[in-house]
């Protein structure tokens, strides 16, 4: 094998290795790795203003409502936390059965952006005329989100 076979052999295969790194996800993009976010949810009551412990949250992931991440229970505080997996542009919360969603999901497509920028208060569909909404101001991070307990005939 001559010197050129040689170096052109070495040059292949380095190429070949550098593209099954960079295939693999070892190589990091040039300062824009995304990293894993979380984001609060608190679940107020809108018939009386207080925090719902016991609530189960759901987050959708995508504009297309591509995939749910698992259902999160609120604490007694009304907190849920819930882990968006890196890259996550937008996210639909909502609430799973056993209460009113007062906040409709139509309103809950949100950007990731401002939940982490400024936060988010839902509208509240429940009681419209109420000032409630306007007690609450979100932290950054966090989606305030209204509901109320079913009534008979609504189960």
């Amino acid at each position: 094998m001559t010197s050129l076979q040689k170096a052109h052999a070495a040059t292949t295969f380095a190429m070949i290795v550098a593209l099954s790194y960079a295939q693999s996800g070892a190589v990091a993009q040039s300062g824009s790795e995304s990293k894993a976010v979380e984001i609060t949810v608190r679940v107020i009551n809108s018939n009386n203003g207080e925090p719902m412990g016991g609530v189960r949250v759901v987050a959708i992931l995508g504009r297309d409502l591509d995939r749910d991440l698992p259902e999160v229970t609120t604490r007694g505080d009304g907190l849920a936390v819930i882990r968006l997996p890196a890259g996550t542009d937008w996210v639909t919360v909502g609430m799973s059965q056993g209460f009113w969603q007062c906040t409709p999901w139509t309103k809950t497509t949100l950007a990731v952006r401002d939940i982490l920028a400024h936060g988010v208060v839902g509208i509240n569909t429940c009681r419209m005329k109420d000032k409630i909404k306007g007690k609450f101001v979100p932290k950054p991070g966090e989606v305030i989100i209204f509901s109320r307990p079913k009534r008979f005939f609504e189960a």
